[in-house]
């Protein structure tokens, strides 16, 4: 099992793999010190939410957290202008709010298997998207 805590002394992590490591709750604050992080995988936790330090993570690329027990995106996320993969499949998702107009370099976002009832009007706004997937 991971401790999060160990994440503030990894500040120079480019690529973190945290699937399947029993994760659960709120995502650590400790994880914000990961401000040079461009991929994270969370899959397979019991993960409910994000903290506000993923504010930090302004060079994320790649951010998958499939099948976990989140419900949202924290505001914060507006500062992940790189990204360009965001995967929130099988979760408890209903709204992403208005973040993908802040994501100008999104190009696949998968939602499937969620309880989005809406695709966001901001969707539009991502003229690089070419992967959209809500499948029920």
């Amino acid at each position: 099992m991971f401790h999060t805590q160990a994440l503030s002394h990894l500040p120079n992590i480019l690529k973190l793999n945290l699937s399947e490591n029993f994760l659960n709750g709120t995502l650590s604050e400790h994880a914000g010190a990961l401000w040079q992080l461009e991929s994270l995988n969370l899959d397979i936790n019991n993960l409910t939410a994000l903290c506000p330090a993923v504010r930090s993570w302004t060079k994320l690329k790649v951010f998958t957290i499939s099948d976990n027990s989140l419900t949202g995106l924290p505001l914060e996320a507006s500062n992940w202008e790189e990204v360009q993969v965001v995967n929130l499949k099988n979760n408890k998702v209903t709204d992403i709010g208005t973040l993908p107009q802040f994501w100008t370099k999104l190009e696949r976002l998968f939602l499937g298997m969620n309880l989005v009832s809406a695709v966001p009007f901001e969707i539009g706004q991502c003229t690089q998207l070419t992967e959209l997937d809500l499948s029920k």
